[in-house]
C-alpha cells in the first residue's frame, strides 16, 4: 500500500524550498521596478535559488533516512522544484535581458527570442519533474543517478553565472573580482560580462534539452559525496574544498555547476567512443576466429 500522508520535517524543508523560489521571483520583479543599484535584486534572487537548492538537497534525504518518504511528499517536492528551479531562473534571465534590450529595432526582437527560450526552459523543467515522479521510487537505490540534467543543476548554472557577472561588475578593491578585473582589463571585463548576459538566453535552450534527455545521465552529487564510510583524508579534502568554495563562492559556484552540466554530455560521448572501440575489437576477434 502506498502511503499518502505527509511527514512534517521533510515537508517543512520542501515548503522552504518553494518559499525561496517565490521570494526569488519577487526579487526579480523588484529589479524591474527599482532604479539605481538594481543588480542587487538579481544577486539576491540568485542566492535565494541556491538557498532553495540547499533545502531541496536535504528534504528527500531526511525523508528516506527517517523512513517517512511518501508519494504526496514526492509530488510536493516536484511542485516546489518547478517554482524554484524552473520559473525563478527563467524569470531572472528573461527580465534581466528584457530590461537591458528593450529598445527599438533588433534588440526588441532579441528580447522576444529570450522570452521564447526561457519558456522552453520552463516547459522542459516541468516535463523533467513529471517524468522523474513517474519513473522513480522513494527508496535510496533510485536516487543514485538521473536521466537528464536535474533541475537544481540547471538552475545553478543560471544563478552561478549571474553571481559571477555581478562580482566582475561590482568588485571592491582587494577582492577576487578585482584581481580578475585587473588581469582582464576594463575592456576584457566589459566583454566578458556582455558575453555572459547575451549567452544566457541560448544557454537556456541547451539546459532545456539536457533536462529532458533520457540518454544523458548525471550522478547524484550529495549521495556520491556522502554515501557510505569514508577515510579521514577524504573528510579532510571535503572540508578544505567547502572552505575554498566559500572563500571564492561566486567563481566556485559558476565553475561547479557549469562543470557538472558539462559532465553529462562528455560522459555520454566517452561512452559512445568506448562502445565503438569494443564493437571494433569484437568484429576483429570474430573475423580472426573465422579465418
Amino acid at each position: 500500500m502506498k502511503r499518502s500522508g505527509l511527514s512534517v520535517l521533510p515537508a517543512l524543508f520542501t515548503l522552504a524550498n518553494g518559499a525561496c523560489g517565490f521570494a526569488a521571483c519577487v526579487k526579480v520583479a523588484t529589479f524591474l521596478l527599482e532604479k539605481g543599484q538594481e543588480g542587487v535584486w538579481l544577486v539576491e534572487a540568485a542566492w535565494l535559488i541556491f538557498a532553495a537548492m540547499l533545502f531541496d538537497a536535504f528534504d528527500g534525504t531526511i525523508a528516506r533516512l527517517t523512513k517517512s518518504a511518501t508519494d504526496l511528499g514526492g509530488e510536493l517536492d516536484s511542485l516546489c522544484d518547478a517554482v524554484s528551479f524552473g520559473i525563478a531562473p527563467a524569470l531572472l534571465v528573461v527580465m534581466w535581458n528584457s530590461k537591458h534590450l528593450a529598445q527599438p529595432g533588433l534588440a526588441t526582437f532579441w528580447a522576444q527570442v529570450t522570452w521564447f527560450f526561457c519558456l522552453l526552459y520552463v516547459m522542459a523543467a516541468i516535463l523533467r519533474l513529471a517524468r522523474f515522479n513517474v519513473e522513480n521510487a522513494p527508496d535510496e537505490s533510485h536516487h543514485q543517478t538521473f536521466k537528464g540534467l536535474p533541475t537544481p543543476g540547471a538552475a545553478g548554472v543560471v544563478a552561478g553565472l549571474v553571481l559571477f557577472h555581478y562580482m566582475l561588475k561590482n568588485a571592491p578593491p582587494g577582492s577576487l573580482g578585482a584581481y580578475i578585473g585587473s588581469a582582464l582589463g576594463k575592456n576584457g571585463v566589459e566583454t566578458l560580462c556582455r558575453l555572459i548576459r547575451n549567452a544566457l538566453p541560448p544557454l537556456m535552450v541547451v539546459l532545456a534539452f539536457l533536462m529532458v534527455s533520457s540518454r544523458i545521465r548525471y550522478f547524484h552529487a550529495i549521495n556520491r559525496l556522502m554515501r557510505g564510510k569514508r577515510t579521514f583524508d577524504y573528510f579532510t579534502y571535503i572540508v578544505f574544498f567547502v572552505l575554498l568554495a566559500a572563500l571564492l563562492r561566486e567563481l566556485a559556484l559558476a565553475l561547479i555547476f557549469c562543470g557538472y552540466t558539462l559532465y553529462g554530455p562528455v560522459a555520454y560521448l566517452v561512452g559512445l567512443v568506448r562502445q565503438a572501440r569494443q564493437r571494433r575489437r569484437s568484429s576483429k576477434t570474430t573475423e580472426g576466429g573465422e579465418s
